[in-house]
């Protein structure tokens, strides 16, 4: 379990960078990136973690209606407010609005998807 949980962790951190990289006004500043990157990654999952469950329960309504693409917005929520968090915090991290943070959201999304169906927790 914990073998799958560090992959996975190590996965997500490398979609940060690749997040900042592709998608317009999303970045990463300061001097020690890759700690940047490592909190940000730590940030999201506990955002995930705490808040993702309620923002989809609540949200569950509009979820069923759109056929799932809502929660691409609830995605994108998440990772604006992570940023929002990470301001806060002084990590060094900016989402320069929604739509940078759909398109990162929906970035790392698809990569954690990816990763599910090729990683078990019996590793």
């Amino acid at each position: 379990m914990w073998k799958a949980l560090l992959i996975r962790f190590i996965v997500i951190t490398g979609c940060v960078p690749a997040a900042v990289l592709i998608v317009p006004n999303i970045g990463v500043y300061g001097r020690q990136a890759i700690f940047t990157v490592a909190g940000m990654a730590v940030l999201i999952g506990v955002v995930n973690v705490l808040i993702k469950p309620l923002l989809i329960g609540i949200s569950c309504g509009c979820s069923v209606l759109s056929l799932g693409l809502f929660l691409l917005v609830a995605n994108a929520s998440i990772l604006w407010a992570t940023s929002q968090i990470a301001q806060l915090l002084n990590i060094g991290f900016y989402v320069g609005g929604f739509w940078p943070a759909f398109w990162a959201g929906l970035l790392i999304s698809l990569v954690s998807f990816l990763m599910n169906l090729l990683i078990t927790d019996n590793i």
